[in-house]
């Protein structure tokens, strides 16, 4: 299957101000390419990361193979650290533990203090992978059921809601089953021996915007952390489609790279991407 990811040729690059920082050889260099069909499935081996530096930004991405039964196992002991033990989650079918989007942004400013002979630079991180996307989700698993008086049912927190199918409850009852006389299978992790309720998400819809962080050399504890931001319905695009419709700019950087993804037992299909 022909890969998605593309880096404009280091001429065009320069032409607007931009450079390559990391590039996989196996990287497309023809840009008829970029809109090629695709397999629902994202790439199931290693990729190097690419990346491109311009006006500022770094920005590099790779995607990954999928988690083995180590990366899954600490994976799924690290959720259920988060929802305690009181409740088990099972995590998608398929984990891109190693697939990442990072995009950092560097300001020089006059305007910012000197440090001596030095113009101070101030640093902001984005970051984007499968842990953290889990993570939110996860988090959003402690709001979901009975409140604690043991009243009003919470069924959507964040926008993350449990969908089931008809089967669900049969399929629940047979993995409590299963696992209590297995003494817990490893997919649940260790940390979920004491747990009683299963919820068994099968949409794994996440509120996840990335994980933020800045900081500035004068300071190494300015730093500002969040990964909790909320998503805002718009009456309208803030996007200039016109510039996106616009044919004669070239494309300098694509990737395309999937976090995690589940065919929900043959009921449906989810992926978490990003493009």
């Amino acid at each position: 299957m022909a890969s998605r990811r593309f880096i404009a040729d280091e001429r065009v690059l320069k032409k607007y101000g931009a450079r390559v920082l990391v590039k996989d050889n196996e990287a497309n260099e023809n840009d008829e390419e970029v809109s090629s069909p695709k397999d629902s499935r994202a790439d199931t081996q290693d990729q190097q990361p690419i990346g491109i530096s311009i006006q500022g930004w770094n920005i590099t991405s790779a995607s990954s193979s999928i988690g083995n039964e180590a990366e899954m196992d600490d994976l799924t002991a690290f959720v259920q650290s988060v929802v305690g033990d009181s409740t088990r989650l099972a995590l998608p079918e398929i984990v891109f533990a190693n697939a990442f989007l990072s995009l950092q942004y560097t300001r020089k400013s006059e305007d910012m203090p000197k440090d001596g002979e030095n113009i101070n630079t101030e640093t902001h991180d984005f970051k984007f992978n499968a842990k953290d996307a889990l993570l939110e989700w996860a988090k959003c698993h402690l709001h979901l059921g009975k409140s604690a008086e043991g009243e009003n049912e919470v069924k959507c927190y964040r926008g993350v809601s449990i969908i089931k199918t008809v089967d669900a409850k049969l399929w629940e009852e047979r993995q409590a089953r299963e696992a209590k006389s297995a003494n817990m299978h490893s997919l649940f992790g260790k940390a979920a021996i004491g747990a009683t309720e299963y919820n068994y998400d099968w949409c794994f819809q996440s509120p996840y915007t990335g994980f933020y962080s800045k900081n500035t050399p004068k300071d190494i504890n300015n730093t500002t952390t969040s990964s909790e931001s909320e998503w805002k319905e718009l009456s309208e695009s803030g996007i200039d489609v016109s510039l996106l419709m616009d044919q004669k700019q070239p494309i300098l950087y694509f990737d395309d790279v999937n976090l995690y993804e589940d065919d929900m037992h043959d009921n449906g299909y989810i992926m978490f991407l990003f493009e």
